[in-house]
């Protein structure tokens, strides 16, 4: 039986559509759609679970560029509950995650900052690189890393800087700055992906023959596989 994953994120059809065209193979995807900056209607504070018992259907919860304002206080607790008690949570970067860009997300303080294995900036925490960056894999042993050729990493040009916990283990880096933390909430896993699964941010990622790869092997994990 597939892991079944809830994604929340914009409605973008086709940004959103690369990462689901990658995942929905091995998983049971759920969407539910939030409002980025005025475009489409927020369907989370009617979509999104009020209680942990009610998240617990799923296995893992995906963010991706939906900022805190799109939530309910109840809803953050309740995925805080959620992760403790055995389920998965990642969040991948973009103008409204972690900080965001001029704190389009501000999770900084929040649940979402407390299970993730990452501190969040108080301020915009957005770098955007015109000539973009390569990310270096710190190992290749941890199972998210496996079945990968990291000698060809494709180009990004941008991601959220943050500082990972002393409980994170950064698998994945540029300079100074962890690209991929992962780490453990309660009973839960948790993951931070820095750069972005979509267009712009993500660059030469979504065209690099490891890119479905890559997100199953991080879904998997998150999700308890």
């Amino acid at each position: 039986m597939k892991k079944k994953v809830l994604f929340v994120a914009p409605l973008f059809e086709i940004e959103c559509e690369y990462l689901l065209r990658a995942l929905r193979p091995a998983f049971d995807m759920h969407c539910i759609h939030g409002e980025w900056r005025g475009f489409k209607e927020n369907q989370i504070p009617d979509k999104f679970p009020e209680t942990a018992q009610a998240l617990s259907s799923y296995d893992a919860v995906i963010f991706s560029d939906v900022g805190k304002k799109n939530f309910t206080t109840s809803q953050l607790k309740a995925l805080g509950t959620f992760v403790q008690s055995g389920g998965g949570f990642l969040m991948i970067g973009g103008y409204a995650s972690f900080a965001g860009h001029e704190l389009m997300a501000n999770y900084h303080g929040t649940e979402v900052e407390e299970i993730l294995p990452v501190h969040i900036s108080e301020k915009s925490d957005t770098v955007n690189l015109i000539r973009g960056f390569i990310t270096h894999p710190t190992t290749r042993d941890h199972p998210i890393m496996q079945g990968i050729d990291w000698a060809i990493v494709p180009v990004a040009i941008g991601y959220n800087r943050v500082k990972a916990k002393a409980t994170g283990e950064v698998l994945m880096k540029y300079e100074g700055d962890p690209i991929l933390v992962v780490g453990q909430y309660g009973k839960g896993r948790t993951a931070a992906f820095m750069t972005d699964a979509h267009p712009h941010w993500s660059g030469g990622w979504t065209d690099w023959k490891y890119y479905s790869v890559f997100w199953k092997n991080l879904v998997s994990w998150v999700a308890g596989s």
